[in-house]
């Protein structure tokens, strides 16, 4: 019998789980499930960089690697004037996310199954992408994922918000980004967080 796994479209055991998170004083609703990434509560990496993104109005705002939806769901909330969207490769974090959304009943936010390795595209420019790389992919897959965010953010304004534990890589991800990216700093450092900002493609 095959493994299941969060990378592969294969169907997972079902446990619905409801709970709550409050980040700068903003309430998000959250439905979760097996199978997805911290499933219980929202993970210390995610909190720690959404209580770092503070910047002028956004227009269009990406949640790269979405899980259930809780970086832009929060986003969408901060920036109600913008409009976010959720990708993911999993299909059931992409269901999750349509039910958070309809549960903290957003309108400028949409979720679609995407494999951002491979299917990024150029055809919309973002403002603001926020993304907590999935350990478990492996270095080749989350560089990948880094390389194509330069075809897709806005060149010149755009903001790429990246958080990343020492341990598991941080220092090889700030330096693969100087090489794709004028303007590479860190921005918050907390508990071992590194919560990393890029802008300007090369």
């Amino acid at each position: 019998m095959q493994k299941q796994h969060y990378f592969i479209d294969s169907p997972l055991s079902s446990n619905l789980i409801e709970f709550k998170v409050v980040i700068n004083g903003l309430e998000v609703l959250i439905n979760s499930d097996e199978g997805i990434f911290s499933k219980n509560k929202l993970d210390a990496g995610t909190a720690i960089m959404l209580e770092s993104i503070n910047y002028p109005a956004r227009k269009n705002i990406l949640d790269l690697g979405c899980g259930y939806g809780i970086v832009g769901l929060y986003l969408a909330k901060r920036y109600p004037d913008s409009q976010v969207f959720l990708r993911d490769i999993n299909v059931k974090a992409i269901e999750l996310s349509k039910m958070n959304i309809q549960k903290n009943q957003l309108t400028n936010i949409q979720a679609n199954f995407e494999d951002a390795s491979l299917k990024i595209h150029a055809s919309k420019k973002y403002d603001l992408i926020a993304f907590n790389p999935p350990i478990k992919a492996g270095k080749k897959t989350i560089f990948a994922i880094i390389k194509n965010t330069t075809f897709v953010l806005n060149k010149r304004t755009g903001k790429l918000v990246i958080v990343n534990l020492k341990s598991q890589g941080a220092p090889s991800t700030i330096k693969f980004l100087a090489e794709l990216y004028q303007d590479v700093k860190v921005i918050k450092k907390k508990a071992g967080y590194f919560v990393i900002e890029a802008s300007k493609p090369i």
